[in-house]
């Protein structure tokens, strides 16, 4: 907001020369048991446990409203791996994957055609 660093949040200005970034959002509880640090996790929305369906479509849903934002040239997904005390990750705490490698391939491939039609390379 004084207009220094290489960054800008977009809740500060409008208009910059800057490129925008979205420095963190995702998020979904999934437990997979078995496989975290202990047995509390949080997490933002909750997934019932073996429902990789749903688990697809709530992360898929989020990515692409992230996807779609204008003017954003890079977005960070937290997080990657469940950590002690929070099961959002993609992966388990040991990094096992939560749903089979379809359920990262389908969120990903999703993103990237709604950047790609935002951006108008579709």
């Amino acid at each position: 907001w004084y207009g220094d660093g290489a960054w800008e949040q977009l809740h500060w200005t409008k208009h910059s020369e800057r490129p925008s970034v979205v420095g963190e959002f995702g998020g979904v509880q999934f437990h997979v048991r078995g496989h975290s640090y202990g047995s509390f996790g949080w997490g933002y929305g909750q997934v019932a446990p073996r429902d990789c369906t749903m688990l697809a479509d709530k992360l898929s849903a989020l990515w692409r409203r992230v996807a779609n934002l204008s003017g954003l040239a890079a977005f960070v997904y937290t997080q990657l791996t469940d950590v002690e005390a929070e099961w959002n990750g993609l992966l388990t705490y040991d990094r096992h994957t939560k749903c089979g490698e379809a359920l990262v391939r389908r969120v990903a491939s999703e993103t990237s055609v709604a950047r790609r039609r935002q951006m108008g390379y579709t």
